[in-house]
């Protein structure tokens, strides 16, 4: 059996770490009753969070390194979704209704 030390063990499943802890923090804000507005996509191109409000779908992907408009604009498309954020390494960035938000600036929320 192969055993990673902490630092490998985060460089390999940092992304992993960084979409559960995003899951914990917005299921935290989110809690109103029974109403769960939190969801995923299971669809293999499909963003990683759905947050649906009662007026508009906010769809949102996580990453540990740099990512692209993709998975959110596929999302986007096939949900009908409003807006879209990324949380990455790259930079700050808007292209429509999506932006890319980099980690620096996502964990100051």
């Amino acid at each position: 059996m192969y055993a990673l030390n902490g630092e490998e063990a985060y460089s390999k499943y940092k992304g992993y770490l960084l979409e559960d802890i995003t899951a914990g923090y917005l299921q935290e804000m989110l809690i109103s009753g029974v109403e769960k507005p939190l969801f995923y996509d299971s669809s293999r191109e499909g963003a990683d969070f759905i947050l649906e409000r009662p007026d508009r779908r906010l769809i949102i992907e996580v990453g540990s390194g740099r990512k692209n408009y993709a998975q959110v604009a596929e999302t986007l498309r096939s949900i009908g979704g409003d807006y879209g954020l990324i949380f990455s390494a790259s930079p700050l960035e808007v292209n429509d209704a999506m932006v890319k938000v980099p980690w620096k600036f996502a964990l100051l929320l």
